[in-house]
């Protein structure tokens, strides 16, 4: 991979201009997302490498985040459908009063806001480790066979009516959140219903089908399962841990994309479905501070080579870090970035990235570490 040029003094200027100049303005939530305090600090301890940190990491957020928030979206789920199946599937009769779905379906988004920020605080490893990289294809990443292309999450989802969706999309983006936060029709059975009991009909006001949402969240339930049967499994290696920060740091351009197309930036004008149950920004801070606990595990061995350039590394991934957390305390206290500042904003972070990717495949090359396709 070639050496990416650093990033300007000029873009930085503009960047910091924008920073000062944002507006604030209320941010459209459904609900917040759970706080996760930073671990990228976990540092390897003695002279050399010590990789087992990495595996502590994913194993912590793969059970207390991952795992929980998964399990508790599957019991309100089988809770919902049960609700409606009584009501022989009359959606109308099954809501009533609201009393039941309505709070099933505001834990659902809370279990899944959990799930999927603990999913992304450990997917900077779980995507960038050629051995465990299918799992995020099928929980965050994959598109649907019929899109063709090489990323098709290739599983299938049996519905409890005996349905199989085949090659369906991610189960996280393209099936739950829709559903979940009533954001895709043809998913929906019963719209415009006060959900959140706030005393109004708002975005996200309806209710999906529970034949669907079973089905998808038991596949969630499975396949986070096997996700951390094979995190447990597997045995952290310099060249896993080498390919996985080239792979995942230069990332940053297709979240922020992301985040500039979402509801957080382009407001009720968007036509995205997805990444409406919190920022993106919250991910990108989220992977990010898994490919620096992997840095943290593998800095030793950089240093006994090269110690300037491993202090340059960990300085320029705690800048780029602060960089995006800055930008999410920002936008958790009001601050409303437009469409050109997101774009901006994730040029700077893409260069950034690219700087840091180069630096590290020059590492690997120091180490003669050969990195995986």
């Amino acid at each position: 991979m070639e050496n990416i040029k650093k990033q300007s003094v000029a873009t930085l200027m503009i960047v910091s201009v924008l920073l000062a100049a944002c507006s604030t303005s209320p941010q459209t939530r459904s609900v917040p997302a759970p706080e996760i305090t930073p671990t990228a600090a976990i540092a390897a301890t003695g002279p050399g490498p010590d990789l087992s940190v990495i595996k502590i990491y994913l194993q912590k957020y793969g059970k207390d985040y991952l795992q929980a928030g998964a399990t508790t979206l599957k019991t309100n789920a089988d809770q919902y459908y049960v609700a409606v199946k009584a009501a022989n599937f009359d959606y109308k009769k099954a809501w009533g009063d609201g009393k039941t779905l309505g709070p099933l379906l505001m834990n659902m988004r809370e279990a899944f806001n959990v799930a999927h920020t603990g999913y992304e605080s450990v997917e900077g490893i779980v995507a960038g480790v050629p051995s465990l990289s299918e799992f995020d294809t099928i929980l965050d990443a994959g598109a649907p066979g019929k899109e063709g292309g090489d990323n098709i999450a290739d599983f299938s989802v049996i519905l409890p009516n005996g349905a199989i969706l085949d090659k369906p999309g991610n189960l996280f983006h393209f099936l739950l959140e829709p559903m979940i936060f009533g954001t895709q029709a043809t998913s929906m059975k019963l719209q415009d219903v006060d959900i959140d009991g706030d005393g109004k009909i708002g975005f996200g006001d309806n209710l999906p089908d529970a034949n669907l949402l079973k089905g998808v969240a038991d596949s969630l339930n499975e396949n986070v399962g096997k996700t951390n049967a094979a995190i447990n499994a597997w045995q952290p290696s310099l060249t896993d841990a080498f390919t996985a920060m080239v792979v995942m740091t230069p990332t940053m351009d297709e979240y922020f994309n992301n985040w500039k197309e979402s509801r957080y930036i382009s407001g009720e004008g968007s036509a995205l479905s997805r990444f409406v149950a919190h920022s993106r920004l919250i991910d990108v801070a989220g992977i990010l501070d898994s490919i620096r606990t992997i840095y943290g595990a593998v800095k030793p061995s950089i240093e006994a080579k090269d110690p300037s350039a491993a202090k340059q590394i960990d300085t320029n991934y705690a800048n780029l870090f602060k960089f995006v957390q800055d930008l999410v305390n920002k936008e958790k206290a009001g601050t409303r970035f437009t469409p050109d500042q997101a774009e901006l904003l994730g040029k700077n972070a893409q260069d950034q990235a690219q700087t840091i990717t180069g630096q590290v495949t020059q590492a690997a090359g120091l180490l003669q570490i050969k990195l995986q396709n």
